[in-house]
């Protein structure tokens, strides 16, 4: 992995000198997912802003963009920063999806862009995942999910001997996913 950040550092030089914007993005995100992968999502962070902040890439390089976002969700999922790494995430996602609807995708094939989107919005929805559990006291209750409670509590107390307990269900679970 010390390598890997090694290669990278010097891909940043390299880009830096030359002056080409989407080289310079590239070797920033590379940087930044070693930077992750050594568990460094601080640096990593800035790495990711940095190429994310390059002007005039973004429609030369619309994956390369995204990967960025990309980086910056997982470095703030890191750093137990919901709020942030969903909202990263979702520009991510925004952007490939975008880059998907162009002929002119980045990317070697639509099937390629279809993977990385696909994955982009696994990401996504456990970012968001990640919010909702941490304030779960902010997620309303449908008033139809508060019916069928009710209507399974005063079941419950007509017949209160029907049914079986948790532990007793569980069993059932775990007996029924052996057999499998």
């Amino acid at each position: 992995l010390q390598e890997a950040l090694e290669a990278a550092r010097k891909a940043v030089e390299m880009a830096e000198r030359a002056g080409n914007s989407v080289q310079l993005r590239v070797a920033l995100n590379r940087l930044g997912y070693s930077q992750l992968a050594l568990n460094a999502p601080q640096k990593a962070i800035l790495s990711f802003d940095r190429a994310g902040s390059l002007r005039g890439v973004a429609n030369e390089d619309p994956g390369g963009q995204a990967s960025s976002y990309y980086g910056l969700s997982q470095a703030y999922r890191r750093l137990s920063n919901p709020e942030l790494a969903a909202t990263n995430a979702m520009k991510a996602i925004a952007i490939m999806d975008a880059a998907l609807q162009t002929k002119g995708m980045q990317w070697s094939s639509a099937r390629e862009g279809g993977r990385r989107l696909r994955n982009l919005e696994a990401i996504y929805v456990q970012a968001l995942w990640d919010v909702i559990a941490a304030h779960p006291e902010e997620v309303p209750v449908p008033g139809w999910h508060r019916e069928i409670l009710d209507e399974r509590l005063a079941e419950y107390e007509v017949h209160p001997d029907e049914g079986v307990s948790w532990e007793e269900f569980r069993a059932e679970l775990q007996v029924e996913a052996k057999k499998r």
